[in-house]
């Protein structure tokens, strides 16, 4: 099924020129791990020799942290276009060499968990938090406030099939980090998926989505919310540097396709979501839930899916260079496929 968005799906959005990519010609090879590699290197994220001064740089309002399966391949990629375009801020982990984050605060999972919250419920419930906090005839002992205005310091997504993210998912390090959700859009990933909606979105699309409802809501860059405690030493570092709060010394970071795949409907016990099986119609959802979209876009699709249509006058496309990588890549398959002609885009609404 079509839709009206694929006639221009990147219309509004303030991404680099990207066609230095197209005329680069045979592959380089990588300076860190001597691999051969065509735009970019998928396991050490560095753009190759001669691309590093066209490749964009995007600061982020938080910390991304990716966690792939081991089986996934590394290189069908679009987790590593945060990795390379965000390297302070973005890191990739292999399950289950993972951080702990029981000492982390104000760290989610991009998840449809038990009891996710939209973000803006869980932007509502941060203010609500630190309002009964003040309002305490023995308030706690107040934490300093940072430039970073989100009640939100790290954002963790899962990346694996669906059989896979549920052992993941299990995993007691992630049970414990409240689950937020995105809201539903429609996916210009290229790749089919047997069984996925069109709103089954992308690592890199989900990454944008996120990053992006967390803008509007919280008004960055506008009159901005002032809730995060001020980011503690271990956040401050980049990427590279993160590699010590690995549970696994000598792992290193690989990259994968994001699908962080659900385990359950957000309205569904967990009883209930690990049967699939059972109930081919809810497996078929929490298929496409799996990048953490809370609800299908129902009947008429043009209505509820969020896009830069409905962005105007809210955000800036401070982000939208995330996609750098995925429009050329986009725009690079269509050159040579007829849209029509992917499964891809021929894939139900619901």
């Amino acid at each position: 099924m079509g839709s009206s968005s694929d006639e221009n799906p990147f219309r509004g959005m303030k991404i680099k020129d990207w066609s230095v990519l197209d005329k680069l010609e045979g592959r380089a090879i990588c300076p860190k791990c001597n691999k051969s590699r065509k735009y970019f290197c998928y396991t050490c994220y560095i753009p190759v020799p001669g691309l590093e001064e066209h490749v964009p740089k995007v600061k982020l309002p938080v910390k991304i942290d990716i966690i792939k399966h081991a089986s996934e391949i590394d290189g069908k990629s679009t987790a590593a276009h945060a990795a390379v375009i965000a390297p302070d801020d973005v890191t990739i982990y292999t399950y289950p060499c993972i951080p702990d984050y029981s000492s982390d605060e104000n760290v989610v999972l991009i998840f449809p968990g038990k009891n996710a919250l939209s973000i803006q419920e869980y932007v509502d419930k941060a203010i609500n938090d630190c309002e009964k906090e003040a309002e305490c005839s023995e308030p706690l002992p107040k934490k300093p406030y940072t430039s970073l205005k989100v009640p939100i310091n790290r954002a963790v997504f899962i990346d694996s099939t669906w059989n896979q993210s549920r052992g993941i998912y299990k995993d007691q390090r992630l049970r414990e980090i409240p689950c937020v959700v995105i809201q539903s859009r429609i996916s210009q990933f290229w790749r089919h998926q047997h069984g996925s909606p069109r709103w089954f979105l992308a690592t890199i699309e989900a990454v944008h989505q996120f990053l992006v409802e967390l803008h509007i809501i919280c008004k960055l860059g506008m009159n901005e919310i002032s809730l995060s405690p001020s980011v503690s030493e271990e956040d401050t570092l980049s990427a590279s540097e993160l590699k010590s709060r690995n549970s696994c010394p000598d792992s290193h970071h690989d990259s994968l396709t994001l699908s962080s795949k659900s385990l359950q409907d957000a309205n569904e016990s967990e009883e209930r979501a690990s049967r699939p099986d059972k109930q081919p119609s809810k497996f078929v959802k929490n298929l496409a839930l799996c990048r953490g979209i809370r609800s299908d876009p129902g009947g008429d699709p043009e209505i509820n899916l969020c896009g830069p249509d409905q962005w105007i006058g809210k955000y800036g496309g401070d982000y939208d260079n995330l996609l750098f990588f995925f429009q050329f890549m986009y725009h690079k398959i269509h050159s040579i496929y007829d849209h029509s002609t992917l499964k891809s885009y021929k894939r139900e609404m619901v």
